[in-house]
């Protein structure tokens, strides 16, 4: 019997700033309530037991927790609804923000086996009201439509519950609607997802998505449509379903979005990495045997994001230098690269630094999972690679780093080169790490900032095969990285060596059951011979089958 599959993706139309930035608050709240959970969209209490009425299946379904803190909560009303479903006092939620956003309408996600049976919402700018409306919920995903601009502050109550004797769960909101795409609604639907094994690059997972757009939602000619709302980083949840289970596909961010005709919408989108490509990175120190794992959250901290996780031999390694002004995408491949480890953009949308190949047995890929035809191509030979390691020592003088003719107003000064023991005249220096200060100037006139420079001296380590000459050396230089010092400038010179021996890259479709980039796989192939390899790259038809073309290296 031959499985079925169905993809399922949804978008958040929502500002994700007003979300992030709202403070939270609820009436009759439980003490075990989560308000970071329901802003983080994460939620894992469902299926515990409760003392609600006829809420605890004696099955199996629901066990005991013994560390119920561990556990994300969502909000929880502290009061029960009545025989009738009723509150003696409704709970409310209130959102505000010290910003004015404006959006298409609200959305509240309910947890447990039931909602509340209306909602009454009051959007505010300060203490005008904006606007009020009542609106009866019919599942546990409800959007509250209407249009508002300018609000700082929302207010909901919540009437009842439609199942007697339950608290309202509220395990997320979202400051827009949320739209699900599913079945035929799709027209097509791929993702691309890669991974460097030296980190000499940081890839970036991609989602192409082309949907039937009947009601023109998403027309930019449409007045009344959806498509004023759309932003940039606005997050799209997708997930495949194979024979009726769930399986995590990996959340991307918007980037571009065009009409190809009247009723169809196509989107394109990245994943957090390629998020980061557009921000950027200034707060580098000039590190001297600081831990990888210290560097990263550095790095991880400029970009507000938590999501990740390191390999614990990586993460207390040392790395001695710095790191430029560059985006974080950038900043996070140079440590990397500097640590030989790579990272692995996962499915449920966090990051993974592992180095490659990992330790992981070899899962076998047979001849008959294989579809169509497979290509075996042979990279280009590299038989020689140098790596520039760096020392970097402060001038004993100071020296002008910047001058220039400024009106009154605070200014960010980055240097191409790095320095400490900062001084300005004609401003004030409000904050300064040894790439950037924060320039203050009250009075238009000469800025000048001087401080004490660095300077480098440069260590070549070679590693190359035995008896090569010039015509027959074939070289790949890395220098720039200022993370590879000579304490471990050898060891990065070596594993980029023995990468690049690893040259058969293999090419061929597959159903997809489990497989992953960065997984170890030995696959069947010609010659009734066997190759193991390192998955790179995953090309996933997510509407055709769930099949994928697979590039395997080893």
């Amino acid at each position: 019997m031959g499985r079925k599959t169905r993809t399922e993706i949804s978008l958040r139309v929502a500002d994700d700033d007003a979300k992030l930035e709202a403070a939270l608050s609820m009436s009759a709240m439980t003490d075990y309530s989560d308000v970071s959970a329901i802003v983080d969209d994460e939620y894992t209490a469902d299926d515990i037991p409760t003392l609600e009425l006829n809420n605890w299946i004696l099955n199996g379904t629901k066990a005991l927790v013994s560390t119920p803190a561990a556990l994300k909560w969502g909000v929880w009303s502290s009061t029960l609804s009545d025989e009738n479903g009723d509150f003696t006092a409704n709970p409310v939620l209130t959102a505000t923000t010290s910003g004015s956003y404006s959006t298409a309408g609200f959305t509240v996600t309910f947890g447990g086996d039931t909602w509340p049976k209306q909602t009454v919402t009051t959007w505010y700018s300060g203490s005008t009201v904006l606007g009020t409306q009542t609106d009866d919920v019919t599942g546990f995903t409800h959007f509250i439509s209407r249009e508002v601009s300018g609000y700082n502050k929302i207010v909901i109550e919540f009437v009842g519950t439609d199942v007697p004797y339950r608290r309202v769960k509220i395990v997320q909101i979202d400051y827009g609607e949320i739209f699900v795409w599913s079945g035929e609604s799709i027209i097509s639907a791929s993702v691309l997802e890669e991974v460097n094994l030296t980190g000499s690059e940081l890839t970036i997972n991609t989602l192409d998505l082309s949907i039937h757009d009947e009601n023109s939602d998403f027309n930019m000619l449409n007045p009344s449509g959806t498509y004023e709302y759309l932003q940039q980083r606005q997050q799209l949840r997708v997930t495949e379903y194979i024979n009726g289970a769930a399986v995590n596909m990996g959340r991307y961010y918007l980037t571009t979005w065009k009409n190809s005709s009247i009723a169809t919408a196509d989107f394109e989108a990245q994943d957090m990495v390629g998020v980061f490509d557009g921000i950027t990175y200034t707060t580098s120190q000039m590190w001297a045997g600081a831990t990888v794992a210290a560097i990263i959250a550095d790095i991880m901290s400029a970009a507000g994001f938590t999501k990740y996780s390191i390999e614990s031999s990586i993460a207390s390694e040392t790395l001695t230098g710095y790191i430029p002004v560059v985006t974080v995408r950038e900043a996070l491949h140079q440590v990397c690269f500097a640590a030989r480890c790579s990272v692995i953009s996962k499915r449920d949308g966090t990051l993974l630094i592992t180095r490659l190949p990992s330790s992981e047995d070899a899962n076998a890929i047979s001849k008959s999972q294989k579809m169509g035809s497979q290509t075996i191509t042979q990279n280009d030979l590299v038989n020689s690679v140098a790596v520039t390691a760096y020392t970097f020592a402060a001038a004993s003088s100071t020296s002008q780093l910047y001058s220039a003719e400024l009106e009154a107003g605070t200014y960010t000064i980055t240097f191409s080169t790095p320095a400490k023991g900062l001084t300005i005249s004609g401003g004030t220096i409000t904050q300064s790490g040894i790439n950037y200060a924060v320039v203050t100037v009250t009075t238009a006139g000469t800025v000048t900032v001087t401080g004490y420079q660095y300077s480098s001296s440069a260590t070549t380590y070679t590693v190359e095969a035995d008896g090569l000459t010039d015509a027959k050396r074939s070289q790949a230089t890395v220098d720039s990285i200022y993370l590879i010092s000579p304490a471990n400038g050898a060891d990065v010179a070596q594993f980029v060596y023995d990468d690049y021996q690893s040259r058969i890259v293999q090419k061929f479709e597959i159903a997809v059951e489990d497989e992953g980039i960065g997984d170890n796989v030995e696959v069947e192939t010609m010659l009734d011979l066997s190759k193991t390899g390192v998955i790179v790259s995953m090309d996933i038809d997510l509407t055709g089958g769930f099949t994928a073309t697979l590039e395997v290296r080893g």
